[in-house]
């Protein structure tokens, strides 16, 4: 437990160190979108890579990528439905923070503390569902209300192809069902490259983060956290009390409700500086996220444990 909460405190701790360097001018918040590209189209993919090379995609877990998709999807028709009187950046934002967990730089770390290597497996196949609707569905939505694009799935699919988080993920699943693994001498590269995720992404939140928020913007937070709690609360009583055992043990149950707790993936930051919307805000509500998860994800987890 105390190296759980050693690295939670640690990720958090490099939020911080973003968010000084900004104030004592070593970088300012114009390289937040500098940062962001090298989390979504570098790191990122590559930590993806990594990860996924020696991973087997199994019969009944195949149940977890339902459900991380279905958990992103659920929230955003909502979102959609209850923001269909705003404006288009905002109905955008609101989209792009409907779901989307940090599996991969928190949650997963979290429950293999928790629950040994059997977790990764765990997290893993729900982060596939995770990433496909957040970086790929949820993504190729926001983007087209923030342009002000008709709906179509044609401009849906071809908008959803531009995010290479959606992209990696579609080769990664092709090699899974070829049964192809790549060479060491690949897996070398990225692994090098994606253990700098974390890093590069939690300091991205922190050179966007801003304090000194208006309290609006902290009114605005609040009710988007609000909200995301509420389906959080919701999903784990469903995960854990209409799902039959005979489905999903209550070890895997455990794990999928402690990742709903998992704070908003950082990509999100990034796709919103791509569609031009409030990144300040979006930081705020990702560290704040960050302080929630370091508090309920082991909480949850001795509760159910």
């Amino acid at each position: 437990m105390d190296i759980v909460v050693t690295r939670a405190i640690s990720l958090a701790g490099i939020v911080l160190v973003g968010y000084a360097i900004k104030r004592l001018g070593w970088v300012r918040r114009e390289h937040f979108s500098v940062l962001a590209i090298i989390v979504l189209r570098v790191t990122l993919p590559c930590a993806l890579i990594t990860s996924f090379n020696d991973f087997v995609i199994t019969g009944t877990l195949t149940w977890l990528i339902v459900i991380g998709a279905a958990v992103n999807l659920i929230q955003q028709g909502a979102t959609w439905l209850l923001t269909r009187h705003d404006t288009a950046r905002r109905r955008s934002f609101a989209i792009l923070h409907s779901g989307s967990y940090n599996v991969g730089a928190f949650a997963m770390p979290y429950a293999a503390q928790f629950a040994g290597p059997a977790a990764i497996v765990y997290t893993a196949m729900f982060d596939i569902g995770n990433s496909i609707a957040a970086g790929g569905i949820g993504y190729g939505w926001a983007m087209m209300i923030a342009r002000g694009e008709s709906m179509s799935l044609r401009r849906l699919a071809v908008t959803m192809l531009r995010s290479p988080v959606f992209d990696t993920y579609l080769v990664l699943l092709f090699l899974q069902l070829a049964h192809i693994r790549l060479p060491e001498q690949i897996i070398g590269f990225t692994s090098l490259i994606g253990q700098a995720n974390p890093f590069c992404a939690m300091l991205m939140i922190g050179v966007g983060l801003d304090l000194a928020l208006p309290a609006r913007a902290w009114a605005t937070a609040a009710k988007f956290l609000a909200r995301r709690y509420a389906f959080v609360i919701v999903f784990c009583l469903l995960m854990w009390y209409a799902i039959p055992s005979a489905v999903l043990s209550d070890q895997i149950k455990t794990i999928v409700i402690v990742v709903l707790w998992a704070p908003v993936a950082v990509m999100i930051a990034g796709f919103v500086d791509e569609a031009h919307g409030d990144v300040r805000l979006a930081s705020l509500i990702a560290s704040i996220s960050v302080i929630i998860a370091i508090i309920m994800m082991p909480v949850v987890y001795m509760v159910l444990g």
